[in-house]
């Protein structure tokens, strides 16, 4: 299987917290004081107090004492399809923009959104492959544009997280992750060797527990819709199956 290295460093001062892509010779400015994002060239020297590598930018949230960063700190290879490797999010980070001692305030809800993100192996993502949409969506798609730019916004979990990179238009350093369940395996049937993919993707709207959220509303949009596409690559050809399902 092939593995991933992290795509993006973070590097972070007192004042600025800056994001560099392998993808780009931009970089991502985030001005602490202000909470202003902007669109900068990279520089070859950074000067910062801390620097890590990250696999993703999830988007930002707003909390009590102001908005705060998402991004995913380690991630693991299920598998690939059509040479695209499939990545499950096992780690994330959610780091305060603001420079203010009152972090205390909102430790309860970082907890939450660390065990939402890291702990339920439940996001997905890719750095080559549109996760949040089939392959026939896929193959009439434009791919001239961004993942960003084409993705199906219904199954983009991060969708609401990310309003300010797509209206930065930073699509190189948008992260968009699915919530379902992908397993990926190669099997053989007389002598040869196939791929078999799974690949459930949840809906962002309309989600919830099955007595609290039934039904349509007046936008069309059914409750706890689900998408599970079933994907065989043999060589160069490759099939897929779509179920939908919803309550």
């Amino acid at each position: 299987m092939q593995t991933s290295s992290p795509k993006f460093t973070l590097y972070e001062s007192v004042d600025t917290i800056l994001i560099t892509s392998k993808s780009t010779q931009t970089a991502l400015h985030i001005d602490r004081p202000s909470g202003k994002f902007s669109l900068e060239p990279a520089k070859s020297n950074i000067a910062a107090e801390h620097s890590r590598p990250i696999f993703g930018l999830l988007g930002s949230i707003d909390l009590l004492t102001g908005r705060h960063l998402l991004v995913v700190t380690s991630c693991v290879p299920i598998g690939s399809i059509l040479g695209s490797v499939i990545l499950r999010v096992t780690s994330a980070d959610v780091i305060r923009i603001p420079p203010t001692s009152a972090a205390q305030l909102d430790e309860p809800y970082v907890k939450l959104l660390n065990a939402c993100l890291g702990h339920n192996n439940l996001f997905y993502f890719s750095y080559d492959m549109d996760l949040s949409s089939t392959i026939q969506r896929t193959s009439s798609s434009n791919k001239s544009l961004s993942i960003p730019e084409r993705a199906d916004e219904r199954f983009v979990y991060n969708h609401i997280l990310l309003t300010q990179l797509y209206a930065l238009k930073a699509f190189d350093f948008i992260t968009t992750v699915v919530l379902g369940y992908m397993e990926i395996s190669t099997l053989e049937i007389g002598g040869k060797q196939f791929t078999y993919a799974l690949l459930s993707r949840r809906c962002r709207h309309r989600a919830g527990t099955r007595y609290n959220m039934r039904g349509v509303d007046a936008a069309g949009m059914v409750a706890n819709f689900v998408e599970t596409e079933q994907i065989v690559e043999y060589k160069s050809e490759v099939v897929s199956f779509v179920q939908t399902r919803y309550s």
